[in-house]
């Protein structure tokens, strides 16, 4: 993310009750800036994921502690842990959901859904690095092209995004 980038005037939004944010046009470019604060977890449904189809997504966590969840469109759920100075990437059409504050175990239930058993994913994730328990996390954002609420998925389920890879499939 580039720290010379000049920026319009931010708009507020707000995609429910975990996650808020102020989005600001970058002068003289196709694409915008967002700062953005995660509380637990973004969509707040335990297995729903969002799905930006139409920008890249270059994160960098700012404040606080978290995992990224990736839900393949196949199904196969990975998690990867986050803290302050974080830098992922979120591909056009990648399904992914936030998860702020949360201790191992609790990021670790989110892939008990995809057929793992909770011992095998525990034994995956407890790691002396992963993030400790905080209250949220603050993120920026640098969206490739900018943000379409037309292209954006605020929350598909596992079995509709596994239906939806079935068809794509098909064709």
């Amino acid at each position: 993310m580039s720290d010379g980038m000049k920026l319009g005037e931010g708009v507020p939004f707000d995609n429910g009750p975990t996650c808020k944010g102020v989005a600001y046009p970058i002068e003289g470019s196709e694409n915008d800036f967002s700062a953005i604060e995660i509380i637990g977890r973004y969509p707040p449904e335990s297995g729903v994921y969002a799905t930006n189809l139409g920008s890249r997504e270059e994160v960098r966590v700012e404040e606080g502690a978290g995992w990224l969840i990736r839900m393949s469109n196949a199904g196969f759920l990975s998690q990867e842990s986050l803290s302050v100075g974080s830098e992922v990437a979120i591909e056009p059409g990648e399904n992914f959901a936030w998860l702020s504050g949360a201790t191992q175990q609790e990021a670790a239930v989110e892939l008990v859904p995809a057929g793992l058993s909770l011992d095998e994913v525990l034994a995956q994730v407890l790691n002396e690095e992963a993030p400790k328990k905080t209250t949220g996390m603050k993120l920026a954002m640098l969206c490739i092209p900018a943000f379409d609420p037309e292209k954006y998925i605020p929350g598909r389920t596992e079995n509709e995004i596994r239906q939806a890879h079935t068809k794509e499939g098909e064709k």
